[in-house]
């Protein structure tokens, strides 16, 4: 449109200097090109090819360089673009000045390109502290900050070197005019040699030079072009003929010279970083700059928690990893949707990443087929580093690994398949969207048979919540019939296809039975049929609504990509949104076929795990996590995050048994039984502790804890202020669990005093331990069914716990009492808002409103009720 305009602009401005002539649209008479150019044409021209090359070049090694800064996101992009064309621009304008009051511009273009070989060489020496430490860039809380960052970055990097670059241009231009009636000619000839130059310096910097000698070698042979350009200069120059013959051969072998002692490893330490910080060298297992990434794999600093943990990192941001938690949610994007089907012949697996789900589909009996698709083959060259996580999958015969663009791959193949399953990289990473769009899902469906399963993650840690949203509109718009796992905190999985999918509890646990498929999910913390099911979160109702009013995402509009106007990452409010909107048990149970009393009363207790577990890593709860244990009876997943594995308690009994003074294990498992709850076992690790150490202030510090727990609360208080004694700095902690042994010993003489049960339930709710608090305040209630404090103490334990169908149920117990309480009000209409009622928060926030228009949030949630439209997520 811009360009129709320009030339109806043309067409007018020469109609009215030339009145009465027609414009007839007529083709000029096709003639051969005929090149002249005298010799110094030639060199100019061959001097602007150079300069055209290395400009290309540069721009493609200082992005790869950048992403480990700035992140690879379509803001980061644009800004390095911008700077870029700004130091193109600003260099144009400095030109002019040179040009008019120089008197040799031979002479300024050799300064110019040894100045951008000395500037280059300059940043690989200080490449750390000319740019910014890796961080989490899919937070944009504070835009104009990132983006001063971003330009901060890209600036420090780029902005000299091509500024000097811009100056080129116009001075080659001059040369090669000579004078003004020949600048038409000069341009062309220029401007065709450095775009060449350009196009030919993105092609060999990209797909030779980076694959084959890497970014800082590649840089360096760059800057080696520039000065060899200075020499090409010289030698042309108007210097004495005696002159240029010595001094060109000394230029050239200074340049050799200063190659060949430039350091080979000056980038070492900058590539190793990734968004969560700087990484030790030594950890380092798998290291390669391929053609479209720079690939890394690390030992991941578990410790004993989890010894074999990885992380494979691609352009400086954290994209996959193998400890307990990654290892779970990404093999079960393959297990759950082919142990769903009844004929998964044929896998394909778009993103290989570590190569679990891929190797997981492929451990399948029932497979036949597993065709994974992976755009980087240095993300394949990577994946002997995972081999004891991925079921050594480059070397599974059933796996066919195909080096292509996913999108492409399903446009040009005639292959049907049973499942596919997709893991791309963040929607928020550049360039990822294509692989969440309408489109793409209709893409699959065309290669999916009939009934076949479309699995796709949904990350929650890498974008807000109304992105989420538009995944579940979007998901939906091509497969009617889907659900959403959840299997650990922050990773959804949707699995989507045109036909019902059915749940046969007699074929589950068939399929379970196999060998491979009892261990490769006995590995996962997934024993059986109803510990996989519990896994479920959503089916298409809770979908529906929480996607309500959302757009979406299509190629021609790829919203999530450009999420400036969405807000941060889901954050607790929005996490709540998602777990407190799962399915209820009784609906999903009504999907399960082949199922009896006993697997139904299994599959709920194991539900109710799930939903603590979710509430208890969300809030970061031991409570909660110590109720999901008990009621588990046991479960390698809670122990985890608990920080007390079965083989980390392991280790630490040998550590013991063959070094009995060994003081550091000793602690550990004192702390390790603490976290489960074992109390007794706590105690006895941390009595042989302070047998060695008296006062070892966290052998002190725990073994209060414990006491505590086993109700010896005047030892336990003896301890506390013996540790505080050795530790000062646990004054405020002790002192508040020595306030709270006072309270609970006053409690054990006047154990029906409703004041001191208020005081306790008061207690543990600021603690966090909110099911202790609801033992106190239900014994007040049993007393005083209408009891004040009791009943806001369980409002709020109820909200601390995570449950607020439980919250309002109390709340209208409570409303009968206060109903003008403006943090009940309040309470009630948040609570309402979470589980996508707001017809029922409008009321309370109108009468919040009333008595007062500044309380927190209040305004802001009536307007998003109001218009139904948005995401209705509280702020923190």
């Amino acid at each position: 449109m811009v360009n129709l305009i320009i030339g109806i602009g043309c067409i007018r401005i020469h109609q009215e200097d030339n009145p009465g002539v027609k414009i007839l649209p007529r083709l000029p008479k096709p003639t051969w090109f005929r090149f002249e150019a005298d010799a110094s044409q030639k060199l100019w021209m061959i001097v602007a090819f150079l300069s055209g090359l290395t400009a290309l070049a540069y721009e493609v090694l200082w992005t790869r360089l950048l992403v480990f800064s700035i992140a690879s996101t379509v803001y980061s992009f644009s800004i390095m673009l911008a700077v870029f064309l700004l130091g193109i621009c600003l260099g144009s304008l400095l030109a002019v000045p040179v040009i008019a009051r120089s008197r040799d511009l031979r002479n300024v273009l050799m300064v110019l390109q040894a100045g951008i070989a000395g500037y280059v060489t300059f940043t690989l020496f200080n490449m750390e502290s000319l740019l910014s430490a890796p961080w989490n860039s899919y937070n944009l809380d504070r835009p104009m900050a990132t983006f001063w960052r971003y330009l901060k970055d890209s600036s420090a990097l780029m902005l000299v070197p091509t500024t000097l670059l811009g100056m080129s241009l116009p001075i080659l231009i001059k040369l090669a005019s000579r004078d003004h009636t020949h600048v038409g000619g000069g341009t062309g000839r220029i401007y065709a040699a450095n775009t060449v130059g350009a196009i030919f310096g993105s092609l060999v910097a990209g797909f030779v030079l980076l694959p084959l000698i890497g970014t800082e070698h590649s840089l360096m042979a760059v800057v080696t072009l520039n000065l060899f350009v200075v020499a090409l200069l010289f030698r042309t120059g108007n210097a004495p003929l005696k002159v240029r013959k010595v001094g060109t051969p000394a230029i050239v072998a200074v340049i050799l010279a200063f190659t060949l002692v430039m350091p080979g490893d000056l980038l070492s330490p900058f590539f190793m970083r990734d968004s969560v910080g700087q990484r030790d060298m030594k950890s380092l297992l798998y290291f390669e700059e391929g053609l479209t990434d720079t690939v890394a794999v690390f030992e991941d600093n578990y410790g004993i928690l989890d010894p074999d943990a990885k992380r494979l990192i691609t352009n400086g941001i954290s994209m996959s990893a193998s400890n307990v938690i990654a290892t779970r949610y990404m093999k079960l994007f393959a297990h759950v949707p082919i142990l769903l089907s009844d004929t998964p012949d044929n896998i394909l697996v778009i993103c290989f990443g570590t190569g679990q789900t891929t190797g997981a589909a492929g451990i399948h009996p029932r497979v036949k087929s597993v065709d994974s698709i992976e755009l980087s083959p240095s993300v394949i060259n990577a994946a002997p580093a995972f081999a004891k996580e991925n079921h050594d999958v480059v070397n599974n015969d059933k796996v066919n690994i195909v080096i292509q663009d996913g999108r492409n791959f399903l446009l040009t193949t005639d292959k049907k398949y049973d499942v596919i399953t997709g893991e791309p990289p963040p929607p928020r990473t550049a360039f990822t969207v294509n692989l969440y769009t309408q489109d793409f899902y209709e893409q699959a469906l065309r290669v999916l048979k009939p009934g076949g399963i479309m699995a796709q993650w949904v990350p929650l840690h890498s974008q807000s919540a109304r992105e989420v949203d538009m995944h579940f509109k979007t998901f939906l718009s091509v497969f009617p019939h889907a659900q959403a796992w959840m299997s650990v905190a922050n990773e959804i999985l949707l699995i989507g296809s045109d036909q019902p999918i059915d749940i046969d509890l007699a074929k589950l646990k068939a399929r379970f039975a196999e060998p491979r498929i009892k261990q490769a999910m006995d590995a996962i913390h997934i024993p059986d049929v109803h510990s996989f099911l519990a896994n479920i979160w959503f089916l298409e109702e809770q979908m529906h609504a929480l996607a309500e009013g959302q757009p979406l995402i299509t190629d021609n509009r790829p919203r999530i990509e450009f999420y400036l106007d969405y807000g941060n990452v889901v954050d607790t409010p929005g996490l709540e949104r998602i777990v407190f909107n799962r399915v209820e048990a009784d609906r999903f149970w009504e999907r399960v076929q082949n199922a009896n009393a006993e697997d139904e009363a299994e599959f709920r207790r194991q539900f109710r795990v799930m939903d603590l577990y979710q509430r208890g890593v969300m809030y970061a709860n031991r409570e909660m996590l110590l109720e999901a244990l008990r009621l588990a009876n046991d479960d390698g997943l809670l122990r985890y995050h608990l920080q007390a594995g079965e083989p980390q308690i392991q280790e630490l009994l040998e550590q013991v048994e063959a070094d009995p003074g060994n003081l550091e294990a000793l602690l550990n498992l004192g702390h390790s039984f603490y976290q489960i709850g074992q109390y007794k076992k706590s105690l006895e690790f941390l009595t042989l502790v302070r047998k060695r150490q008296p006062k070892n202030p966290f052998a002190l510090l725990y073994t209060g804890y414990d006491l505590m727990e086993l109700g010896q609360l005047e030892q336990a208080e003896t301890a506390l202020k013996d540790a505080v004694r050795n530790n000062p700095g646990e004054m405020r902690n002790v002192m508040q669990q020595v306030g709270l042994i006072d309270l609970l010993q006053k409690l054990e003489e006047t154990p029906d005093d409703l004041l001191l049960l208020n005081a306790a339930a008061k207690f543990y709710n600021v603690r966090g331990e909110h099911l202790k608090s609801l033992e106190f305040s239900s014994r007040v209630l049993e007393k005083e069914p209408l009891d004040r404090e009791a009943l806001r103490s369980q409002m709020f334990s109820y909200r601390g716990l995570g449950q607020p169908r439980e919250v309002i149920a109390t709340g209208f117990q409570y409303g009968n009492v206060d109903p003008e309480d403006m943090q009940y009000m309040y309470l009630m209409a948040e609570m309402y808002i979470k589980i996508l009622n707001c017809d029922k928060a409008i009321p309370f926030l109108e009468k919040i409103l009333a008595v007062d228009d500044t309380y927190q949030n209040a305004q802001k949630w009536l307007d998003r009720c109001k218009k139904k439209t948005g995401e209705a997520v509280p702020a923190a």
